[in-house]
């Protein structure tokens, strides 16, 4: 499984774009559409990467923890693509536009409010539970049991950090591999990011079909001035 996972990794990285051209339309949203699709793929190549390396040197709980944060990219992946086919389904993009302007520019620390960042991100954990979860049998199962281990509950400290050997009255302190091992996730990563990369290559036609919806929005409403200030 952990060649399988490396192989995954190579794909990503081998995938990754280095530039492209910032309008690629008249109407500013496949740009930034295309943005967010592009950003989500080198945030995950880079957490998906971490991962490989903290698994093959049995750091499982740094593992887990970049396991846990390729799920919340996905989900808000998956998510975007659920917004692009319904702003094609409905030919209208009001809610893909509020969607693209909180991935790509909400903040949630108060110290960036008080610098003038107003809008709110989107709330990951919604979309980890209510869309992803939706999707996918026991995928919010998974995350919660990741989130164990990416905080210092019982399961990501002690039960992970220390044995207890009643007969020989110690404690053995290190991997306890007795309660934890690389199966809790690495399986269930490798799905992840096959499917990523499935829905990846899969949404290069529905940017196309997007970049069309919105020319022809445009060109529909001739006063609009393109949102230049956003990201």
């Amino acid at each position: 499984m952990i060649e399988k996972f490396k192989n995954l990794v190579d794909t990503l990285k081998n995938s990754l774009p280095t530039e492209a051209p910032l309008l690629i339309s008249k109407a500013i949203d496949p740009s930034r559409a295309l943005i967010l699709r592009e950003a989500c793929l080198h945030r995950i190549c880079e957490l998906a990467e971490s991962a490989y390396e903290d698994f093959a040197k049995d750091r499982l709980v740094a593992a887990f923890i970049m396991a846990r944060a390729i799920m919340e990219t996905e989900s808000l992946f998956w998510a975007f693509l659920d917004e692009i086919e319904q702003s094609l389904k409905n030919k209208n993009i009001d809610e893909i536009r509020a969607f693209l302007s909180k991935a790509l520019a909400g903040v949630k620390a108060t110290q960036a409010k008080e610098m003038g960042r107003e809008l709110d991100p989107l709330h990951v954990l919604k979309l980890v539970r209510d869309k992803m979860g939706k999707k996918i049998t026991h995928y919010y199962n998974q995350y919660e049991a990741l989130s164990e281990f990416s905080h210092p509950n019982a399961a990501g400290l002690n039960e992970t950090y220390a044995r207890i050997d009643w007969d020989q009255q110690k404690v053995f302190f290190g991997i306890n591999k007795e309660r934890v091992h690389a199966n809790l996730a690495l399986p269930p990563l490798v799905g992840s990011i096959e499917a990523f990369l499935y829905k990846y290559d899969e949404s290069a036609k529905l940017l196309e079909e997007f970049v069309n919806l919105c020319e022809v929005l445009l060109e529909n409403q001739p006063s609009q001035e393109p949102i230049k200030d956003q990201v």
